[in-house]
């Protein structure tokens, strides 16, 4: 049925450090939150950049995004979301017009909410993330990464150059065609009457 169950859980392998260990285990793109809170279960795994349409259109994955998310219940029932998205993305640099290798590592810490009203209140530190019955995770690895891209790509200082523009000179005026200013002044010359 596409949901991410406890027993699936068992066969993920564990992540030494995010931008090191490439996961193994490929997630599901509909999650079941409360289920995944009672169970307290992490899920970590990796997303295919075809998965991640939006992402596509701003930077080119280098390859699978890595995600740890754990499910928690917290204060007041609260379900609770924490971990990272990882990986590695091409940009064009807005100096050289050249492409850039950026690494992302983004934090995640949300609040799972149900509606508007649940989304106000939550407190200002807590950062909401509202779902059906069912939530897609792929749509908030997206969101995490494109917060996490830079607005304005780059290369560090002096390993880019501008780019080179060709030496074309201002083109000579044909003969016999007048200039437009020329023809102006002819016409706010006083006349001799």
């Amino acid at each position: 049925m596409g949901l991410f169950s406890l027993t699936d859980q068992i066969h993920i392998p564990i992540m030494a450090r995010p931008e090191m260990t490439p996961a193994k285990t490929m997630l599901p793109k509909i999650v079941d939150p409360r289920r995944l809170a009672d169970q307290g279960a992490t899920l970590k795994g990796s997303v295919a950049a075809e998965n991640l349409p939006r992402i596509s259109q701003d930077a080119v994955p280098l390859s699978e995004v890595q995600v740890e998310l754990a499910f928690t219940r917290g204060d007041q029932g609260r379900i609770g979301v924490k971990g990272f998205v990882s990986g590695q993305f091409e940009l064009m640099c807005q100096r050289c017009m050249d492409t850039v290798v950026t690494e992302v590592t983004q934090p995640v810490d949300l609040v799972v909410v149900w509606n508007d009203d649940q989304s106000r209140s939550v407190p200002r530190e807590l950062d909401p993330w509202e779902v059906d019955e069912q939530a897609n995770l792929f749509e908030l690895i997206e969101d995490e990464i494109l917060l996490a891209l830079p607005l304005v790509a780059k290369h560090p200082v002096g390993q880019c150059q501008p780019p080179k523009i060709p030496e074309q000179g201002i083109p000579e005026p044909e003969e016999g065609r007048q200039k437009p200013f020329e023809i102006l002044k002819e016409l706010t010359k006083p006349s001799d009457k």
